[in-house]
């Protein structure tokens, strides 16, 4: 077994085959460990600011294990930070590693880490996040020295229908109160249609989520909110992954008469999982409790017209997700700090002093 690390957007291409091989026979990989998922972003990003750092393990010629990471650069002062991460980070980031080899996960995932050892003079620290508790990298990490360093993060909440003998029993358990009611109420002022689409309508996806963010914004002073899409590099992204991808999926709930998207959910189908990457709602229609509506009326949809099996909610602890579930993903951070220097030992170590007491004053005021 032996490990070879690739630098250049051509090796990564050239892994294509391999990587989609291994995606698609090995059952816990989600759909942010796709190789076209990575290599989309990695089209995307500034080449200035980051370096490839994509690490394969190969054993007897074939290939067992992908690393997807990067090395990324920031400033601080004068001085430049490096950060070993992942080439991009969805709800769910993982390794790659194939199933079917005599090899234990273990031992791949430790040859990963021996090329990361053996090159940490490259980089400050090491931040890989969103790490689910049951995937091949936990299981390393948590039996490994980097124990310590291994951290909860945050949840991701699903919801598995095939557990209930039907859609009605789950509704008796988790059916907050008064969908119903809000469901006649929507019916009786609006004229509406849910719409399921692949197409590439991230423009539009865009302006609903800005608009929210604003209104939002615009009522809360304590709490500010950015929107994803207005990350030029993302939305690069998201109009580039969303084009001619039959794994891509959005729900809209439509006004018929105005044409006005209400409130969508967005996300990708991988494996029988909807993992549910983005959803925001048309402040025009804020008093009808579409956000609630809208998941039932979804749920109601996959009951007749099956897609999916399991309903991602994705990664974040909002209150309103467990409403509809008492399930969830806990994931986890890898945070190692290996300076290269005092120099930048001390000034990363200010840069977190003087965040934290702007931090602190934020919340003072």
């Amino acid at each position: 077994m032996n490990y070879t690390i690739h630098q250049k957007i051509e090796d990564f291409y050239n892994l294509k085959t391999e990587w989609e091989t291994i995606e698609n026979s090995n059952y816990t990989i989600s759909y942010f460990s796709t190789f076209r998922y990575n290599y989309t972003w990695w089209q995307i990003l500034d080449s200035n600011l980051f370096e490839l750092f994509l690490i394969t393990i190969y054993n007897n010629n074939k290939l067992v294990g992908i690393a997807p990471l990067k090395i990324s650069t920031k400033k601080y002062f004068f001085i430049s930070i490096k950060t070993l991460e992942f080439i991009i980070t969805g709800d769910y980031s993982d390794f790659i590693i194939e199933q079917k080899t005599e090899l234990s996960s273990n031992r791949i995932v430790g040859e990963v880490f021996k090329a990361i050892e053996d090159n940490r003079k490259k980089w400050d620290f090491i931040s890989l996040v969103n790490i689910k508790h049951s995937s091949n990298l936990s299981n390393f990490l948590f039996t490994s020295k980097y124990n310590p360093f291994f951290k909860h993060l945050v949840e991701s909440p699903y919801i598995d229908f095939s557990i209930y003998n039907n859609y009605n029993e789950y509704f008796e358990l988790f059916l907050p109160k008064k969908i119903k009611q809000y469901v006649n109420r929507l019916d009786r002022q609006l004229d509406y249609t849910l719409v399921t689409t692949n197409d590439n309508i991230i423009d539009k996806l865009s302006e609903i989520h800005i608009s929210e963010m604003k209104y939002l914004n615009s009522t809360n002073k304590y709490i500010y909110r950015h929107s994803l899409f207005e990350n030029i590099l993302k939305r690069r992204f998201f109009k580039k992954i969303y084009s001619d991808n039959k794994n891509v999926l959005t729900y809209l709930l439509v006004n018929n008469n105005t044409q006005d998207i209400i409130c969508y959910y967005t996300g990708y189908i991988f494996k029988d999982t909807f993992h549910s990457y983005n959803t925001a709602y048309n402040p025009k229609y804020k008093d009808l409790a579409v956000g609630k509506i809208f998941i039932y009326l979804i749920f109601r949809q996959n009951q007749t017209s099956p897609k999916w099996k399991i309903f991602d909610m994705g990664a974040g602890r909002y209150p309103w997700k467990f409403e509809w579930t008492n399930t969830f993903n806990s994931l986890y951070k890898l945070a190692v700090p290996t300076y290269r220097n005092k120099l930048i030992q001390t000034v990363y170590l200010f840069k977190n002093i003087t965040t934290s007491i702007y931090k602190s004053l934020r919340n003072c005021e």
